[in-house]
């Protein structure tokens, strides 16, 4: 019962991490959008983030 707990922490923790990585992320593509450079590697992983926490609320439910 423990080892179930201890994995749940780990699921939040890492979906608190990953929602700290978007926030991050999205401010630094609105500074490289506001200053004309091209930001299509940071959107793309902000892409990736988005769906690593899909993923990660998923796992959450089980």
């Amino acid at each position: 019962m423990k080892l179930e707990f201890h994995e749940h922490n780990a699921v939040e923790t890492a979906i608190e991490e990953c929602q700290r990585q978007i926030a991050a992320q999205t401010d630094r593509v609105t500074q490289q959008t506001k200053a004309g450079r091209a930001a299509s590697t940071s959107r793309y992983l902000l892409f990736a983030l988005h769906r690593s926490l899909e993923a990660l609320k998923r796992a959450e439910q089980f």
